[in-house]
Parts: structure tokens; sequence; C-alpha cells
């Protein structure tokens, strides 16, 4: 019944919207009663009101109602009903209890079928909704609409103050996202620091962003031209008290810099920032090309520490499968690195995308030393429950014990960022190709010396820092596909023979003790196999 149009079917999310074209519109006393129902119930109901509902006929056969010689034979009738949003309708029998009655049609004798059994209208009404109104978001907007439709008014000015600014808050929005124009600070508009949902669009057209934007509702500041104390308390309300969300970098710092900012309100109490992998990096001052290290002076983190009213912080991390290209560090640097690598199958070998995981509990480590003095951090998002447990555990204790020289977590942040900087290669995660340097707890340094030789060679240094014993004890050196046995060179320089392998064999032995392979490909294919804690492709 009514199905999309053949040329359709194979859209992609995003191409195309499934609009409902139904019979002719015809003069149905049961449609209308139905809509006036769902009005009467939007009154006294917050869930329907913010529900939305909207009703249209599936037939264009007679109205069942009132009875007559051409409905007699007719006492089931087909509705189509969507709730706000819905782009598939639902598919509703309706009927009429006792149709002969002389008595005016009401509400309580229309009944609809739901799984084989006849209910009454309000009931279903009430009960089918979804939970989205239960999410802060979801109640602000039910709110919002309820009062628009149920003509209540009260005396505001005649409550406590505490609850005007209540009041000032609903109506203004929980979730503000401060913007500065000049020198000068904002409560924001609808057009700036939006969520990234309405600033992304499926195929980056104008049109699309236009109709993202239109479901932004507009924030609401007729309160401030009521009168001049409504005015001084509802910005009161606005900046004090309320979440300041920014979900760009940039228009975070300029909030935070700028000269006429709203210090006569504690106004910076509660933040949430909702970036990208690459914006959390940029802001900590991470890079990754050509090897993975912080540079202190780029970094933006000492900005928390600087912020003395802040008593909690919310750190989104975004879906990963909702991911496009320049959201993380390594695939803004995917297509400058693929150029330098000179054989196609090492750029198949690249991997484009991090281990989200991974790289959510990086950002947390890089982030530790500027918020750990923050009462109330908060993980939201795409994020492991693992890794939300064990950092609500570190945030936790490190609050608690602060004022002790221990700590009961156990977290030592200076030996996490030797294992991320150092200790484990960044690369095993990332498309860029491994530097001639590797940085590990013993530094080596490899260079190919007879390229052309039967059996190659390379010439081996190693630097141990001091207090820290070598990772790598071995290194296999082996030519691929040729029959000629590898060497094995040991860290101090001693070389030895042994029995040649086939490569798969190799393989499983590499991974059960933890044996790694670095291509090189000068003119040949050479594999080079370390024991030890050190993972690496290298192309020369």
């Amino acid at each position: 019944m009514y199905p999309p149009p053949e040329d359709k079917l194979e859209c992609c999310k995003g191409q195309y919207k499934y609009e409902l074209i139904g019979p002719p519109k015809q003069k149905d006393p049961v449609l209308r009663l139905i809509r006036q129902t769902i009005g009467d119930l939007g009154k006294v109901d917050m869930r329907v009101s913010g529900a939305g509902y909207r009703v249209q006929n599936l037939a264009s056969g007679p109205p069942i109602w009132p009875l007559s010689s051409k409905n007699v034979g007719f006492p089931v009738k087909l509705y189509a009903f969507w709730e706000l949003g819905d782009e598939f309708p639902f598919v509703l029998p309706v009927s009429i209890v006792d149709r002969g009655s002389p008595l005016p049609l009401t509400a309580e004798r229309v009944l609809v079928k739901i799984r084989g059994e006849w209910t009454s209208l309000k009931t279903w009404l009430a009960e089918h909704l979804g939970e989205w109104y239960q999410y802060p978001i979801g109640a602000l907007f039910c709110q919002q609409k309820w009062w628009k439709k149920n003509g209540k008014v009260f005396p505001l000015m005649q409550l406590p103050t505490e609850l005007r600014l209540l009041i000032f808050r609903h109506i203004l929005g929980y979730d503000i996202r401060p913007t500065a124009f000049g020198n000068d600070v904002t409560l924001g508009s609808k057009y700036w620091n939006n969520p990234w949902s309405v600033r992304r669009s499926q195929d980056d057209s104008y049109i699309t962003y236009l109709q993202a934007l239109a479901l932004v509702p507009e924030p609401d500041y007729t309160i401030f031209r009521v009168s001049k104390q409504v005015r001084d308390e509802a910005f009161r309300a606005g900046w004090e008290g309320t979440r300041k969300c920014f979900v760009d970098l940039e228009c975070f710092l300029e909030v935070l810099s700028a000269p006429n900012a709203p210090s006569s309100f504690n106004w910076i109490s509660k933040i949430q920032l909702d970036f990208t992998q690459f914006e959390y990096f940029d802001f900590l001052g991470v890079e990754i090309d050509p090897f993975m290290r912080i540079d202190f002076t780029k970094s933006n983190g000492h900005v928390l520490q600087q912020l003395t009213t802040l008593v909690q912080l919310e750190l989104n991390f975004r879906s990963p499968y909702d991911h496009r290209d320049g959201e993380d560090p390594w695939s803004r640097v995917h297509s400058e690195v693929r150029d330098r690598v000179p054989t196609t199958a090492a750029q198949r070998a690249m991997r484009r995308y991090p281990c989200h995981k991974t790289i959510t509990n990086w950002i947390l480590t890089f982030f530790f030393p500027f918020i750990k003095h923050i009462p109330n951090v908060y993980l939201t998002g795409a994020i492991k429950s693992v890794t939300k447990g064990k950092w609500d555990r570190i945030f936790a204790c490190e609050f608690r014990e602060q004022q002790y020289d221990f700590r009961t977590h156990g977290y030592i942040w200076e030996d996490e960022i030797e294992e991320i900087l150092h200790n484990r290669p960044v690369y095993r995660y990332s498309p860029l190709p491994s530097p001639i340097h590797i940085h590990t707890a013993a530094s080596l340094t490899f260079c190919l010396v007879h390229p052309n030789a039967s059996v190659p060679h390379l010439a081996i240094s190693s630097r141990t820092r001091a207090g820290r014993a070598p990772l790598i004890t071995m290194i296999v050196i082996r030519r691929c596909h040729n029959a000629s046995p590898p060497r094995v060179v040991d860290i101090d320089g001693t070389k030895h023979s042994v029995e040649n392998r086939r490569r798969e064999s190799a393989q499983r032995t590499r991974t059960s003790d933890k044996n790694v392979e670095i291509d090189m490909t000068p003119k040949m294919r050479y594999e080079l196999l370390c024991q030890g804690d050190l993972k690496h492709t290298i192309l020369v």
C-alpha cells in the first residue's frame, strides 16, 4: 500500500525520504474527532503534546460514522499515525463502538486495533510513546510545546527568586552554547556553536545543511524584553548554573580569551566539550607526524587549570561509526603519507582509521594532568564501559586524595605517557609509515648496508636509557621468497645462523613469542623479526 517510487527503492540514507501519498482528502468526522482528541490530550499530557501526532486516512471508502447504507458493511477503516520525526507511519484499524447510536460521537467510543486486540484511542495515544521524552532535551522540548498549548498562566514575579531562576533556565535551555562576537561573549545563537549532527550533511550540500539547521530551535531571548528586573534575573540564570557546551575548538578558545567575558557571573562552572579526535589532539598539543609527541608550546590544556570556578567537566566522544575524513589525526594525513609509500601493497597495509578504544584512552591520559583537580569529570558518548569505569575510578580517587601524598587508584601518569609515546609505537594503530629511528626503552637505529647481497645485512646500533632494560633482545633478518638461511643478530652484535623455516610457521612463532615483522623494500623485500615489545613496519 502506497510504496515509494521504483526509482527510489535503491536510495541510500539521506538521498530520499519517504512521503505518503494517500487517497484524496474527504470530510471524515472520525478523522476530525481523532485530531481533536490529540489536541485535547496535548493540553493535559506533556508527552502527547511533545509527540506531535499526525493522522491521515489510508482508504478512499466512506467514513465509518455515522452509520448509513454506504458504510453498513464496512465497520473498520485504516488510518496512518505519525509521531514527530517519524518517516514511516503506524497503520492502525479504527472502529466505532455502537455505530448506530443516535448519541454524538465521543473519543471514548473510538477504538484502535493493536496486536489483534481492540483498545481505546486515548489509551493508545498516552501509552504509545518513545523514550526520547525521558531525556533532558526531549523533556524540555515537550514542556515548551505543552505550555504553548495549554493556555495556563501564573504570576511569575510573585514566585520566590529561586523558582524564577529555574523557570528562566528552562526558557533559555540548560545547555548554553556561548559564542564570541568581537570582544564580547553572548549566550549563543542558532547559527554558531551548534551540535555536530546539525553541521553535518550526507552530501555536504548547502541545502541539506539548511534543512538540518531548521530542526534546531531558535534560542528564546524574548524573556530579556519583559522588564529590567526579568532581564537581569534571566541573564543571571543563563550564565550561572547552566552547562556551557562547545562543539568547536576554535569557538571554545575564542570564548575563554574574549576580553569582555561575563566575569560578574560565575559563568564557567560547568563545561561540556564535544570535539573530534583531531580537535582533542590539537587542544592538547599532541602531534603524530613523523612520530607521536606532545608539543607543550602548542598545548592549551593549561586553560582548564586556570578555570578556578570549574566544578564539572563533561568530555563527550563521538561515535566512530559516524565518521568523516579529517575527524581524527590519522585520516587528515593519510593522503599525504600515501604519496610517500612506493608500493601498492604497502598502501593497502596502511590502516586509515585508528582503534577508537585506544585513542579514547590516550586522550584521557593526555587530559589527566589538566583536569585531575576538577571535582566532577563525566565521560559520555562513544566510550567503552571498561574504559569509562577505569577513568571514573581514577578521577574520583585523584580528587578525593589530592591532599595526601599517596593514591589508591594505582595509576602512574608518567609511566602511561612513557608507554604511549615511547614503549608502544603509535604506528600500529595509524596509517603512517614507520620512521627510521625507532624509539623504545632501547633506542635502535637500523641501516641497510648490503641491499644486493644474497643474505641481507643490517648495521644495528642500540642505546638503552639509564635504569631501563632493553626490550629488544634478538633480531632475525630474512629475505622473503628465498631459501637461503636467515641471519640472527643478537643485540650485542654477535651473529648466528639458524635453520631456515617456512614463512607460515615463522608467522605462528612470531605470534606466540610476540615477535614482529618489519618490511623493507629498496629493491628486494625483507623480513625483520624483533623479539620483544616492538611492532613496526618500515618502507625505504
